[in-house]
């Protein structure tokens, strides 16, 4: 599972499988925010495609190359969008705007370590998504 978790953060994005099998399928997922012990999200279902998260992991790895500042990740099911912005050398800011509910915004901070093993996480993840179970 991809997390970060500390005193006044815990953050997970964990892809878990396949909604269906196409070129590029909605993945069921769970993404999990908690700041400062306020404003809390939970959401599991068809959350991102598979595209949608390659991107992210290719953006996350040009910004820890020092290639990339920002990037907005606006995916296709408008439940969030994520904006990562470099605002030090080694600090990333977070901001997740959901778009379900009562709109809030919410925002929190990673260092490059903690940013760079999210990253692997999320990527080993994506090796080992489940298929879709067989009905018969």
């Amino acid at each position: 599972m991809a997390i970060v978790e500390r005193a006044e953060l815990y953050f997970e994005l964990f892809s878990r499988k396949y909604e269906e099998e196409e070129d590029d399928p909605f993945i069921f997922s769970t993404l999990a925010l908690s700041v400062e012990s306020r404003g809390s999200f939970h959401f599991y279902g068809a959350l991102l495609m598979k595209s949608e998260y390659e991107y992210l992991i290719s953006q996350i790895t040009l910004m820890l190359d020092g290639e990339l500042n920002k990037f907005i990740l606006n995916p296709v099911e408008p439940i969030f969008r994520m904006t990562i912005e470099r605002e030090e050398v080694i600090l990333y800011r977070f901001m997740l705007r959901f778009q379900t509910g009562k709109p809030r915004e919410l925002i929190f901070y990673m260092n490059d370590c903690e940013i760079n093993r999210f990253k692997e996480e999320l990527k080993e993840e994506m090796t080992q998504i489940l298929p879709p179970p067989f009905l018969p």
